[in-house]
C-alpha cells in the first residue's frame, strides 16, 4: 500500500516497495506467472472470517498484462467482517470463485485461484482491506494491515503475525532443457508469449542442463551454493552466486553443465544451499524403467521410473522421500513413512516438472 498522499512512494517500512496511489498488496505468482496460474498453483483464501458481499469471475479478461486499453474491470470477491471492514481479493482467473454472494466463509478457506484480469501486469492477488463497506477498490476507509513507522493509515497491525519486510529464500529449484524466458530473466515483457519456460526433467548423456534457481527477496551480499549429484552420490558440478548489487524482491539464475558420454543413469540431485537450508530437485538420466527402493532412507532421497517404482523402505522422522513413476508406485509390506517424514508420491512421465 502507498501510505503517503504526497509525491513520495512510501510504504508501511519507509521503502518503496508499491507504486503511487496503490490501494492494496499485490501476491505475485513467479517464477513461471502463466504457468502457474494455468495450473491453479495457487489458491485465494480468506484473511478472516466473513459473508461474501460481492462476487464477479465471468470476465473473460483474465490474460491481461498491462497492455494500452485493457480492460480496466477485473474478476474480485469482496469479504464483510464481525468488526464492518471488509476484505478485497481483486485480478482472480475467469469462473473461479469458489464462493458465492451472502456465503458465510471461515478463515483459510478457498474462495478462488489467482488471474490476471482487469487493471493487471501479470497474473498477482490484489489484496486490500477496508475499514467501511465497500465491493470494489475505493480509498475511503483504506488500511494497511502492515504496522510500520510509515503507515499513516492505522497504527496498529492487522495480521495475526506479520511477515518481515522481507523474507529471503529459494522459491523453485529446476532443470531446463534450453534457456527459459520469464519476468526478470532474459525477458522485459510481462505477457504470456514472454514467459517460455523449456522445462525438462529427463536427459540422456552428452545433453546440456541449465540449472534454474528463484530466489525471492535476495539480499545484498547473500549468497548461494548449486551442488549436483549423480544416483551414486558423487558430486558432478558445483556453483555459487552472490548478490553483489542491491536487495531484489526476485531473482533467477541459470547455471550449465554438460553430461558426460558415461552419464551415470538414474536419478539425479541438485541441491540449492540456502542460508542453511536445502533445496532439491530431482531429475533423470536415461531414466530407468523400474526401481526397487529398500532400507532406510536418510536425508533426501529420489526415485523416478518411466514405469513402476516397487519400495519397502523405511522413511523415518526427519527424512523425505520422493517416488515418480510412469503408471504405478507399490508400497509393499514393510514400507513404512513415519510420523515427522514426508513421503510424495505421483504418476507422471520422467520428464514431468511442474
Amino acid at each position: 500500500v502507498d501510505s503517503n498522499n504526497a509525491s513520495i512512494i512510501q510504504d508501511w517500512n519507509c521503502g518503496a516497495r508499491t507504486y503511487a496511489g496503490h490501494r492494496g498488496i499485490d501476491i505475485d505468482l513467479w517464477p513461471f506467472t502463466w504457468s502457474m496460474m494455468d495450473n491453479n498453483y495457487v489458491a485465494v483464501v480468506a484473511a478472516a472470517p466473513g459473508r461474501v458481499v460481492g462476487v464477479t469471475d465471468n470476465l473473460t479478461n483474465e490474460d491481461n498484462c498491462g497492455q494500452a486499453g485493457a480492460d480496466l474491470n477485473w474478476n474480485y470477491i469482496a469479504i464483510r467482517h464481525a468488526d464492518s471492514s471488509t476484505s478485497l481479493y481483486g485480478h482472480i482467473r475467469t469462473n473461479s470463485a469458489q464462493v458465492a454472494l451472502g456465503q458465510l466463509v471461515t478463515t483459510g478457506q478457498t474462495i478462488a485461484f489467482v488471474g490476471s484480469s482487469g487493471n493487471s501486469s501479470n497474473p498477482h492477488l490484489h489484496f486490500e482491506v477496508n475499514r467501511t463497506a465497500v465491493t470494489n477498490s475505493q480509498a475511503a476507509g483504506l488500511i494497511d494491515p502492515y504496522s510500520g513507522s510509515c503507515n499513516n493509515l492505522n497504527a496498529n497491525t492487522w495480521w495475526v503475525a506479520q511477515k518481515p519486510y522481507w523474507e529471503p529464500t529459494v522459491v523453485r529449484v529446476m532443470t531446463h532443457g534450453a534457456r527459459p524466458s520469464l519476468i526478470g530473466f532474459n525477458n522485459t515483457s510481462f505477457c504470456r508469449a514472454g514467459e517460455i519456460k523449456n522445462a525438462k526433467a529427463e536427459f540422456i548423456p552428452n545433453d546440456s542442463i541449465f540449472f534454474g534457481v528463484a530466489m525471492r527477496d535476495y539480499l545484498q551480499n547473500q549468497s548461494y551454493t548449486l551442488s549436483v549429484y549423480d544416483p551414486n552420490g558423487v558430486l558432478f558440478y558445483s556453483g555459487a552466486h552472490t548478490n553483489s548489487g542491491s536487495n531484489l524482491p526476485k531473482q533467477y539464475y541459470i547455471f550449465t553443465a554438460k553430461l558426460a558420454s558415461n552419464a551415470v543413469s538414474g536419478t539425479w540431485q541438485a541441491i540449492v544451499n540456502f542460508n542453511g537450508a536445502n533445496f532439491t530437485h530431482f531429475f533423470s538420466v536415461n531414466c530407468p524403467s523400474t526401481q526397487n527402493v529398500t532400507g532406510t532412507i536418510t536425508g533426501v532421497k529420489g526415485y523416478k521410473a518411466s514405469g513402476t517404482i516397487t519400495t519397502t523402505a523405511a522413511n523415518n522422522s526427519g527424512n523425505r522421500l520422493f517416488l515418480q513413476a510412469g503408471s504405478k508406485i507399490t508400497l509393499s509390506p514393510g514400507f513404512a513413512s513415519r510420523g515427522g517424514s514426508i513421503l510424495k508420491a505421483r504418476i507422471r512421465d520422467c520428464n514431468y516438472s511442474e
